[in-house]
């Protein structure tokens, strides 16, 4: 019984992003694929706050300008 059923596939993949503000993101991913697929990554996330989160106001909530943007590696 042959697992890989003669094919494998293996795809690399890079993602590049530039941010103003925050400087450049570099995303590798590499996905090892047949009938069935192993997958994995490394990045590194950037993510701006949105106007409610800075601004909007209601009785259960307050924004707030002083946030910062939030950096993750994951």
């Amino acid at each position: 019984m042959n697992i890989f059923y003669k094919t494998i596939i293996i795809t690399p993949d890079i993602s590049w992003a530039k941010y103003s503000n925050a400087g450049y993101f570099f995303y590798p991913d590499l996905t090892i694929g047949g009938p069935h697929k192993i997958y994995g990554n490394r990045s590194k996330v950037y993510r701006v706050h949105t106007f409610a989160d800075l601004y909007y106001s209601s009785i259960t909530e307050q924004g707030n300008e002083n946030l910062q943007p939030e950096n993750a590696i994951s």
